[in-house]
């Protein structure tokens, strides 16, 4: 998704830094989510899925510290950007909005001039970030998975029969292996062709898996 066509929440109890910061970002044509307290911000992320977090620290009910914490404990919330904004600058006042997960933290007054900038830094880092972590996990299937039948490979076999191994051994247990092998695979690849054979081992992972149960190895 575009810097500028991102979606950013914004959280604060004063209406006129929530129209400032839309009037703000908005010109950047960015789309702006109004929360006016801490449960209000954290319903509408849950609801918005925004791509950005502005929160005021200071909000009566649930502070924003509180909500940048919760908000890093979902799985959707782990790494969106989040802009802790306060009117506290001292060192203790800034180290916990780190602490809380915060990924810039501002001081009031808030430079309107500079804001729109510094969202679309953190927005573009953002997406940097997440382009390098789809990257990483694309790898790290393909060195585990077989990209044709989505089974586990070899390699994982390997070090999945070792950590069995490993733990029959130190509780004195047994293991056990099934093998099953498809008798004269090669010769239906010879005669009707590889396209063929894939998409007959594609229906026997299929098969496989269907009678698997998750906890299955």
């Amino acid at each position: 998704e575009s810097v500028t066509e991102a979606r950013v929440l914004v959280a604060d109890d004063d209406m006129n830094v929530r129209l400032l910061t839309r009037q703000c970002l908005e010109r950047e044509g960015m789309t702006v989510i109004e929360a006016c307290d801490g449960h209000e911000a954290l319903d509408a992320f849950v609801r918005e899925r925004p791509d950005m977090v502005f929160l005021d620290v200071e909000m009566p009910g649930m502070t924003g510290l509180e909500v940048c914490r919760r908000i890093r404990a979902m799985p959707q919330g782990e790494s969106v950007p989040i802009m802790i904004v306060t009117g506290s600058d001292d060192r203790e006042s800034i180290d916990e909005g780190f602490r809380a997960g915060a990924t810039q933290y501002k001081t009031k007054p808030v430079n309107w001039s500079l804001l729109s900038r510094d969202v679309q830094y953190m927005l573009r880092a953002s997406n940097a970030f997440n382009v390098l972590k789809r990257q990483e996990d694309r790898l790290r299937y393909l060195a585990y998975f077989d990209p044709l039948t989505s089974l586990p490979n070899r390699r994982s076999f390997t070090e999945q029969l070792n950590r069995l191994l490993k733990r029959a051994r130190r509780g004195h247990s047994h293991a056990a292996l099934l093998f099953i092998d498809l008798d004269n695979f090669k010769r239906i690849n010879d005669s009707i062709g590889h396209a063929r054979g894939d998409r007959l081992l594609v229906e026997i992972a299929k098969r496989l898996n269907a009678e698997l149960r998750e906890g299955d190895a």
